[in-house]
């Protein structure tokens, strides 16, 4: 039987790039801080949102960019079976390696 793990990386989205994400079922996309525009591959809607909104989103494709001049922060989050752990924390690492300003988070 294999244990669910909660995973968390907080991203700095930069105002002049679009961040863009492959995310499995069930992500939590948690602005901290600023206000974001983002977008779902299975949905036909775009949201806005600020400092302390979140939303849900099924496997899929989402892209995100900053509303505001600066950046914002966005936390995203996943719940990840043991096994797919460490790749998933590899995979992000090889992917944000160049960038500073990235937490990662897991919670038992």
């Amino acid at each position: 039987m294999m244990k669910n793990k909660f995973t968390s990386i907080q991203l700095n989205i930069r105002s002049d790039q679009l961040t863009v994400l492959n995310v499995s079922d069930n992500t939590r996309l948690m602005v901290d801080c600023g206000q974001v525009w983002l977008t779902h591959t299975h949905s036909n809607q775009d949201y806005v949102l600020q400092a302390g909104a979140h939303l849900t989103v099924s496997a899929g494709k989402v892209l995100i960019d900053s509303m505001q001049t600066g950046n914002a922060w966005v936390t995203v989050s996943e719940s990840t079976q043991t096994p797919a752990l460490v790749s998933w924390l590899h995979t992000w690492q090889r992917k944000v390696q160049h960038t500073p300003a990235v937490c990662v988070c897991v919670v038992v």
